[in-house]
């Protein structure tokens, strides 16, 4: 399908998956721009958590040089470590979205970009299993990641989480696309995941920032707003 502006390629975060985006991917084509998700590896079960952070930057990369159109790339928390490493200067990507994302630096683990996620929340509710992945407690995660949903999302939500691959989290980058890339932070206010002075601090390395009144995911809770944040990018970057 090809829409009026750039395409939106939309990147999960730490124990998610493609289908966290659905609601936005359906505002977007609705309001005529293509819109897609990727599944990531080391995220999911069996072979699919062995991919390391290069595994998930090569599919990324795979997915904006399959279409040589322009892109607007947006990351989600732990998925803001992929885009920044996927991206490189001669890519067709023109806007970078760090939605409530990390935004690590060359040589920086995304866990150095934020080492108080450890001992935060989303640290204390999480669990190392047998396999060596990480998962987090189902009841937490409901208050953690959705306490801004309706009951029947943040149930459904919860039940799609999958276990996490950690070593994503400790691998030093070796490319900073916020560098030489425009791009926005997404700041969501009502975050109890990822808190807010550390979103606003890391904010600092993206040109502009937006913040929304959403909880850690706006793609479920509030998925019209980040919509249209989206859709102007898209259309702007186009013109």
């Amino acid at each position: 399908m090809m829409g009026t502006g750039a395409r939106v390629i939309l990147v999960h975060g730490a124990f998610h998956g493609a289908w966290c985006w659905q609601k936005v991917i359906d505002y977007l084509r609705a309001r005529n721009i293509e819109a897609m998700a990727i599944d990531l590896p080391g995220c999911g079960s069996g072979e699919r958590l062995n991919g390391g952070l290069e595994d998930c930057a090569t599919k990324l990369r795979e997915v904006i040089e399959g279409e040589n159109r322009p892109a607007v790339v947006c990351g989600h928390s732990l998925g803001g470590a992929t885009i920044t490493e996927s991206v490189d200067r001669e890519s067709g990507v023109r806007h970078l979205v760090y939605l409530a994302a990390l935004v690590p630096d060359v040589g920086e683990t995304a866990l150095d970009n934020a080492p108080e996620l450890l001992v935060g929340e989303i640290g204390k509710a999480s669990e190392r299993i047998e396999n060596g992945s990480v998962i987090v407690d189902p009841e937490a995660a409901g208050r953690i990641f959705y306490h801004d949903c309706d009951m029947e999302t943040r149930k459904w939500a919860v039940s799609k989480m999958c276990p996490q691959n950690p070593s994503i989290s400790m691998t030093p980058l070796t490319r900073a696309a916020w560098r030489y890339c425009d791009s926005t932070y997404i700041v969501c206010q009502d975050d109890r995941a990822l808190a807010v002075g550390v979103q606003e601090r890391l904010a600092l390395r993206c040109r502009h920032v937006v913040r929304i009144a959403t909880s850690h995911s706006p793609m479920l809770s509030q998925p019209e707003v980040l919509g249209d944040l989206l859709w102007e990018l898209a259309v702007k970057v186009e013109e």
